[in-house]
């Protein structure tokens, strides 16, 4: 499997290569994107907002933190349906499935790019507005971070699984899935606090696993909350991740069988 997802990443690489520009179009992309963040941040700061004192009063802290780490989130969603869709629309899924990899090892060595390189997105993310615009994240717990980041990672991936199960069963269903996590991600407080949410929206952001990543990394990178304080969030972020990775598995495994008695694993 090591060997699969190392030829993986040596050919998204070379895809990369090929593809300069559009690189240097995302790291311009990305100072341009802090940049706005930063003057929304000034604009916001200049009132006084009480809900934005819990993640130490700076909003430019709280957006950045949000936009930064839901990229993880948009990849896990779309990374996988998308890499099963393209290897049924350019054929080469059928040809995986007669090598001995298996469809699993497919989807996770051709989704790994994507995760290495949001990571490299996300440490520049930090360095623009720490180095530039000078965010301070001094207070940072890197444990406590450490601990909401895999379990969200976690939660992520498997609904990225669920995605990937119905593009394998309904060939559409992970554009309504996707829409459904872009509006979650927005009621789970990606921009704003979720204390300024109707309150029935409110009530939903509580059975959001966005909510506690959010949440949990804000309070941990900028006012340096521990493991302790943030037992509620890491309870909750468990659960999720729990059982999404139990649905996701038994969701993956349904398709896979399905697919193959209908035949319509290399078909899209």
């Amino acid at each position: 499997m090591i060997r699969t997802a190392l030829a993986f990443i040596k050919k998204d690489i070379l895809i990369m290569l090929s593809y300069r520009f559009n690189f240097v179009i995302q790291i311009v992309g990305i100072l341009i994107v802090v940049t706005i963040i930063y003057t929304l941040g000034s604009l916001v700061d200049s009132v006084d907002i009480p809900f934005l004192k819990p993640y130490g009063g700076s909003y430019f802290g709280f957006l950045m933190i949000g936009i930064a780490f839901s990229d993880y989130a948009g990849i896990s969603i779309n990374s996988f349906s998308g890499n099963i869709r393209d290897g049924q629309l350019t054929g080469t899924l059928e040809i995986i499935l007669t090598s001995p990899t298996r469809l699993f090892t497919f989807l996770f060595s051709s989704s790994l790019w994507s995760y290495i390189f949001t990571t490299f997105r996300l440490f520049l993310y930090f360095l623009v507005s720490i180095f530039v615009f000078k965010l301070d994240i001094g207070k940072i717990n890197i444990p406590a971070a450490f601990v909401i980041f895999v379990l969200s990672m976690l939660t992520f991936i498997a609904i990225g699984i669920i995605s990937a199960s119905l593009v394998l069963v309904f060939k559409q269903g992970d554009s309504a899935l996707r829409r459904i996590g872009s509006v979650s991600m927005i009621v789970s407080g990606v921009l704003f606090p979720t204390e300024y949410l109707p309150s029935l929206l409110q009530n939903i952001s509580l059975y959001l696993p966005f909510t506690y990543t959010y949440r949990g990394l804000r309070l941990s990178i900028l006012q340096g909350h521990s493991l302790m304080l943030l037992q509620g969030d890491i309870a909750a972020l468990t659960g999720f991740a729990i059982v999404l990775m139990v649905i996701s598995s038994i969701a993956f495994s349904y398709a896979v069988k399905k697919a193959k008695i209908k035949g319509s694993l290399a078909q899209y």
